[in-house]
């Protein structure tokens, strides 16, 4: 869906979109992964969190950053979903790398999760049949295939800006 004239509408439903169906797991899986580390680091050197002067002011500052993040995501994500791949290309040397560099990293964490999510959905489904584990195979299975998708579509818009 590559287009250059996009009405307001038609961004802000795109923008919302991804907002909801990317922006927002995808900040929850970066927050999750980066406080588990902090918080394991934070216990490995016996240093105590949740009380004390800086408490308040860093829960604001935490709250802050990861709605930033959020909004980032979902702006990166819906330039994408407007004006394709070329959207990437945007800004300074370093911005366009960091952009690429991190959309690859998104495709390569969303196969390992669909190959570890099928890969438990079919041993349950064969392990103990039952409706549940054919939901989740099926699950699976859409997930695959709107992963293929988009992959293919990356690849067409890649084709397409040059």
């Amino acid at each position: 869906m590559s287009q250059t004239n996009v009405s307001t509408p038609v961004a802000a439903a795109v923008f919302i979109g991804s907002a909801i169906l990317i922006g927002a797991p995808v900040t929850y899986a970066v927050v999750t992964v980066v406080l588990n580390a902090v918080f394991f680091a934070l216990d490995v050197v016996d240093v105590t969190v949740g009380s004390g002067p800086l408490a308040a002011p860093l829960f604001i500052a935490a709250v802050v950053l990861v709605a930033w993040l959020w909004m980032r995501i979902s702006y990166e994500v819906a330039q994408l979903r407007l004006y394709g791949v070329s959207a990437l290309s945007r800004g300074s040397r370093v911005g366009t790398l960091a952009r690429y560099l991190v959309l690859w990293g998104v495709i390569l964490a969303a196969l390992g999760s669909i190959a570890a999510f099928g890969l438990l959905w079919t041993l349950a489904l064969v392990s103990s049949p039952s409706p549940t584990a054919l939901a989740g195979s099926v699950l699976t299975v859409a997930c695959v295939w709107a992963f293929a998708r988009s992959v293919r579509a990356l690849r067409d818009g890649w084709a397409e800006s040059g």
